[in-house]
């Protein structure tokens, strides 16, 4: 038998078993029946056990458990058995009795009253003062007997909590202080003081404290100091300074060499080896203490029975145990992951908590916030079984399951909740069991979530059907049916309708069906309604008139025939039909005047007799007036629209097109069926910059070109093509065949008519050589940042030989040129002031050059070939040490020397000369490592390790990683000697990171620190241009070299172009792949601006194929094929398919198109959310799907969220964001009339469309929906 402390509220129906006890969807209730007729329809016999009130109740034999009656009334009333009661402690419910009394029992004497003394305890308590039994005078609060206060014979409780007793008291145990003699045995523990004499032997532990005495009878001697109680003893070695001597030797000690001690405290620690055996308890302070117990494996573990209580680790099974009687039990485990148990064990637990240390019961589950005890099956039944029996016989037990499908019962389904009785005896709701007169909670069955209520049973027992708040014990919305006679032996109000064959007596209230007789109301108030009322006379209505068939009333003399209220809400119907809503006035050739008034219809439909769809305008109007008009609002009153929601549609005059809201902005339709633009491609502005933009007002809109001066407009239309020619300004033909998305050219001058050239974004001025000399241009442009405007005026004259120089203003004029930089080094062309500027220097450099920029003088030395750039220091009267570029004594001063080509990097870094001697010898280096000072190249900031190298050249002069120029034909030596540089080898690689070393001619001799270490390298005219020396263990610890060679680094090479002279007459075997400019046959050319194909045939083409496979074709009369001989249709445009596909022909129009999605597998009745792509805005024609189904399509997923609890045939909230829902009733296409516009919601807009798909097919199903739209706008 189930006990469910707890309201249920039932949805969708109940049922118990076949016939016990049913809810049906409708309302009904059977009791004993499958097939209730009425409200309540009950076959057999009723026991109630619960509370029960009745206004009215005729019954033969009431059995009742209970029976708490405001009033019986009745002769002959028996109650053969049972006892009456009065539950209420507040004197109300059944206080009098009437009549013989002489067989009531239990009457009381005395004061008796009840009372709630809480935590669900009812007791009694007397008002008289004390209570007394067997005696008439008690003097304690409760005395039984006389008064042993005086000595007497008895025993008191005072209310204080004593007890005083004059004999003997016995008991299994006593807790508390006890006073007074004892006398005879006591045998037990005593805890506590003990006040007087004791006589007589102790047996067991005596805790406490002995008052009285001072002194032990007999003294002891504890370590040979004797003990008699009267005072502390002091103990040499123990509590004062001395030696604790123990009698014996270690040799007369029993053991092997175990050893007993006992009663000993240790301060310190305790160092045993070997095994301790200890056979009392041992006891020690709280802290880390570690005692492990580890053992390989389960045979490793020591008897269970020799170690009774002890605890371990296994290793191999990292698991603990503890030995009980004899074996080994295994710890359930937590894992690292939380996880209590492998999951495969059995638990045999007395009580089970969470979240709570003391249970009240045997599971227990508590937690702060809201707790759920889940009980899931992913495909079967989930199920809570109680009972009194322990195997699976359903004999003897109950049981609450969910999804029951398969278990053979009649309604049980796969989504049911079935609660089950196995038993043969009762099924009993409670409420409030624990105070019944507290009690505020109702039983209510429902169905759906936020659905009104089935039925109600109130806590007072007023069964309401159909009803959450019955006001009498059997309150029924609806009709009702009995399938007996119904006897009411008193008055019968009936709320809603009665129907009945004959009503005999006094009738208040409403009446339908046949009247045998007359009818007389009354009352003023109420509703009156007849099938059919003639009314010969006059019929005056106070309120109203409701007429379920046929009101026929007709005309005279021209007047209403119908007219109801008055002013603002009156109702007519006019002799000619017609009809007015909250109006007086009829309008022309108009039929129904409701111009004041909302209306909020199901379907809507204009010219057409049957419903086509819920709004039907597709036959309105006549064939002349077949059109609708939408609002039509200007931008100021569109501006001034409040409360607007997506979907709203208007006509805006202001600019004459159709507009509808997206949710955040008004969007024009032009003119197609499905609202997009007529041209889907096209231009709707033409912007000159300075000028008005030209915009275009209509889809349809026209741009017409007008000639200025000197300028004629052509226009070809089989062509597609319009000719600008020029017939003045420059002599030239105008500006000829402008095509879309090509290059302009002009067949003659360009003028800008006064206006400036704006050339924007660093784009380039392109002046080009000679066609027949190649395709090389000379570009002007600005720099990407700019403080101010800057303007360069052009010289006026022209001088030779001069070079070109610009003032402060911009203005550029030619000047004699002084220095020229050539493809082989620096050439001094006239000295002007050079040896002046020189000579106050140093007069040590013959036959040399100087230009002085400044105070900066710069040297082209003869005698040495050397290039020097030398700064002042010390007040500028003195000069440092030159920068020197180039070669060395003895050589060839064109190999040598300072390129223009060269580009040389070093930041706050001097060049210097870092060789002397014989050409073609070794120079040397002296290499040492420091920490990295300001002038290092990787340190401002600091790059990669904190120490760097540091070179001293021949000369003596130590610089910090200086940036070298190397030449060819000489060979350089690194000498790592020096003890600083042990740990950092000097390398040399292509780049700065070290990616690539480079190894060609470079020799390491020694290990980096010790005598003799070094690095070379020979450089030759094949060595890269630029290298770098680096430490290979430790990033950037040194700089870059050039080396002056003929091998230029092709990972440097970017941009430029590199000229002839520098490759020589024969190129070595080089792949072309990437080189242009190379003719390919006669028939193929190449100018500064295109490459031509030659064909002078009829049937030739150009075609590309990548891939083995043709991708695009050029026919001889210039059609253009994809994917071969694929020239499309005449009309159709070619259209980009994305990144990952090829163009293909298609209509410049947008077309109709299928979108289509497929859902995983669902369960029938299941829902599952589907996205299929498609576009911002569309129109929507149909919905198909695969299987019978319910679709909703929504304009974002938090509408489709929002809108999961609604049920199938449930009208949407306005606003609620759905834009189409359809029923089909398996593989069906239902039309969209009218199409429904749609849109994306999201932020920013996607092309997604959201749905939702509820399978209605009776069994599993992935299910296609395929969506019939065309888009809208972009």
């Amino acid at each position: 038998m189930a006990n469910i402390k707890k309201s249920f509220n039932f949805r969708d129906g109940i049922q118990v078993d076949e016939d016990n006890l049913l809810v049906t969807r409708t309302g009904l209730v059977g009791i004993g029946t499958t097939v209730p007729k009425e409200a309540l329809d009950v076959i057999g016999n009723v026991v109630i056990s619960g509370v029960t009130s009745s206004v009215f109740t005729q019954t033969g034999l009431l059995t009742v458990t209970t029976l708490n009656p405001t009033e019986i009334i009745g002769a002959g009333v028996s109650i053969q058995s049972g006892i009456i009661t009065n539950p209420s402690m507040d004197n109300t419910g059944i206080v009098t009795y009437y009549g013989d009394g002489r067989y009531l029992q239990g009457l009381p004497t005395s004061q008796w009253e009840d009372t709630d003394a809480g935590f669900d305890v009812l007791s009694i308590f007397n008002t008289g003062g004390t209570v007394g039994i067997a005696t008439t005078n008690p003097q304690s609060t409760l005395q039984v007997g006389n008064n042993p206060l005086v000595s007497q014979t008895g025993v008191g409780i005072a209310s204080a909590g004593n007890i005083t007793a004059s004999g003997t008291i016995t008991a299994n145990t006593f807790s508390g202080s006890l006073s007074g003699n004892v006398t005879g045995d006591l045998t037990g523990n005593v805890t506590g003081n003990v006040t007087g004499n004791l006589t007589g032997n102790v047996t067991g532990n005596v805790t406490g404290n002995a008052d009285s005495a001072t002194v032990l009878e007999t003294a002891r001697n504890i370590a040979g100091v004797p003990f008699d109680g009267s005072a502390d003893i002091t103990l040499p070695g123990v509590n004062s300074s001395g030696t604790q001597n123990t009698s014996g030797t270690a040799s007369n000690l029993s053991g092997s060499p175990n050893i007993t001690v006992s009663g000993i405290d240790l301060n310190g620690n305790l160092d045993v080896s070997g095994t301790t055996t200890l056979t009392g308890i041992i006891e020690g302070t709280a802290g880390e203490n570690k005692i492990p117990s580890l053992y390989a494996d389960i045979p490793s573990l020591p008897s269970a029975s020799t170690y009774h209580g002890m605890f371990a680790h296994v290793h191999a099974t990292a698991r603990g145990y503890f030995s009980h009687a004899g074996g080994w039990y295994e710890l359930v485990n937590k894992e690292t992951n939380g996880v209590v148990g492998t999951g495969t064990e059995t638990y045999s637990i007395g009580s089970l908590s969470v979240g709570t240390n003391s249970p009240a019961n045997d599971v227990h589950i508590r937690k702060a916030g809201n707790t759920e005890l889940q009980i899931t099956s992913d495909t079967g039944t989930a199920g809570i079984t109680v009972g009194r029996e322990s195997g699976v016989n359903n004999t003897n037990n109950a049981e609450i399951r969910y999804g029951a499908d398969s278990s053979g019962a009649t309604y049980s389904t796969a989504q049911s909740l079935d609660i089950i009785n196995y038993g043969t005896d009762n099924f009993n709701y409670h409420l409030s069991a624990n105070n019944a007169s507290a009690v505020q909670g109702n039983f209510y069955w429902h169905k759906g979530i936020n659905s009104s209520v089935l039925m109600t049973l109130t806590n007072a027992g007023l069964l309401g059907v159909k009803k959450s708040n019955p006001a009498k014990e059997l309150d029924v919305e609806g009709a009702g049916k009995f399938s007996g006679d119904l006897e009411v032996g008193n008055d019968l109000t009936v709320d809603g309708t009665v129907t009945a064959t004959d009503i005999i007596g006094q009738l208040a209230g409403d009446v339908t069906g046949t009247l045998t007789g007359n009818v007389n109301t009354v009352s003023n108030i109420g509703i009156s309604t007849l099938n059919h009322l003639r009314v010969v006379g006059v019929a005056t209505v106070g309120q109203r008139l409701d007429v379920q068939q046929i009101l026929n009333i007709q005309s005279s003399g021209g007047q209403f025939p119908l007219n109801m209220n008055t002013g603002d809400n009156s109702f007519f119907v006019n002799a000619t039909g017609g009809v007015g809503i909250r109006t007086t006035s009829s309008l022309a050739n108009v039929t129904i005047n409701a111009s004041q008034a909302n209306a909020s219809i199901a379907a809507v439909a204009v010219g057409a007799t049957i419903f086509k769809s819920s709004v039907d305008f597709a036959d309105a109007g006549t064939v002349t007036t077949r059109f609708m008009l939408p609002p039509k609002i200007s931008n100021a009153q569109r501006s001034n629209l409040s409360g607007v929601i997506a979907g709203g549609l208007i006509f805006n005059t202001s600019s004459n097109k159709l507009e509808f809201y997206d949710g955040s902005n008004w969007t024009a339709l032009e003119a197609n069926s499905g609202g997009g633009e007529v041209n889907q491609n096209a231009f709707s502005n033409i912007a000159v910059n300075g000028q008005t933009t030209v915009e275009a007002d209509a889809a349809s809109d026209t741009v017409t070109f007008v000639a200025g001066s000197n300028m004629t407009i052509t226009t070809n239309a089989t062509g597609d093509e319009i000719t600008f020619a020029s017939s003045g300004g420059g002599g030239g033909s105008g500006i000829s065949d402008i095509v879309e998305d090509t290059t302009p050219e002009l067949g003659g001058d360009l003028s800008t008519n006064n206006f400036n050239i704006l050339v924007q974004n660093e784009k380039e001025i392109r002046l080009f050589e000679d066609s027949n000399n190649g395709s090389n241009y000379v570009a002007l442009k600005a720099p990407a940042s700019l403080t101010s405007d800057i303007t360069f005026t052009l010289p006026d004259q022209v001088y030779g030989g001069s070079v070109l120089t610009t003032n402060a203003a911009g203005v550029l004029s030619f000047q004699e040129e002084q220095l020229r930089i050539t493809s082989f080094g620096i050439d001094v062309v006239s000295q002007v002031d050079v040896h002046a500027n020189y000579s106050s220097v140093s007069n040590s450099y013959s036959g040399a050059g100087s230009i002085k920029f400044g105070n900066t003088l710069i040297l082209l030395d003869g005698s040495f070939g050397d290039l020097r750039v030398r700064t002042p220091y010390g007040g500028g009267s003195s000069y440092s040490t030159s920068w020197i570029f180039g070669g060395h004594e003895g050589t060839n001063v064109s190999t040598c020397c300072f390129n223009s080509s060269q580009t040389i990097t070093a930041p706050t870094l001097s060049l210097r000369r870092w060789y002397s001697g014989v050409a073609n010898a070794v120079h040397e280096f002296k290499v040492s490592v420091a920490g990295k000072g300001t002038n290092h190249r990787y340190n401002n900031p600091l790059v990669g390790s904190s120490s760097g190298y540091r070179l001293q050249n021949e000369n003596g002069n130590i610089e910090e990683a200086p940036f070298l120029i190397l030449c060819p034909g000489t060979t350089y030596r690194f000498n790592q000697s020096e003890s600083s540089n042990s740990g950092h080898p000097l390398r040399f690689y292509l780049e700065a990171d070290k990616t690539t070393p480079y190894t060609t001619n470079v020799t390491t001799v020694g290990t980096p620190g010790n005598s003799g270490a070094y690095t070379e390298i020979a450089v030759t005219d094949d060595t890269p241009s630029i290298l770098h020396y680096q430490c290979s263990v430790h990033p950037y610890m040194g700089n870059a070299v050039s080396t002056n060679s003929n091998t230029v680094n092709a990972d440097r090479i970017t941009d430029g172009t590199i000229p002839d002279a520098r490759f020589p007459a024969v190129l070595p075997a080089i792949s072309g792949a990437n080189l242009n400019n190379l003719p390919i046959s006669d028939r193929i050319s190449q100018d500064t601006s295109a490459v031509q194909v030659i064909d002078s045939g009829s049937t030739g083409f150009v075609k590309i194929d990548l891939e083995s496979t043709e991708r695009l074709r050029v026919a001889s009369l210039g059609q253009i094929g994809l994917s071969g001989q694929n020239y499309g249709s005449a009309g159709e445009v070619i259209t980009s398919q994305g990144s990952s596909s090829s163009p293909t022909w298609a209509s410049p129009h947008r077309q109709i198109q299928d979108l289509q999605g497929t859902t995983s597998q669902i369960n029938d009745d299941a829902y599952t959310e589907l996205n299929i792509t498609g576009y911002k805005a569309y129109s929507l024609f149909k919905i198909e799907t695969s299987h019978e189904s319910w679709v909703r399509v929504y304009v974002d997923d938090a509408s489709r969220d929002a809108d999961t609890t609604r049920s199938e045939g449930q009208d949407p909230a306005a606003g609620s964001g759905l834009i189409a829902e359809v029923r089909t009733s398996g593989a069906q296409t239902v039309l969209v009339t009218p199409g429904a516009f749609g849109f994306n919601n999201d932020n920013p807009r996607t092309n997604n469309i959201y749905l939702s798909v509820v399978n209605r097919s009776g069994s599993p199903q992935a299910i296609t929906v395929t969506l019939t739209a065309i888009q809208i706008g972009e």
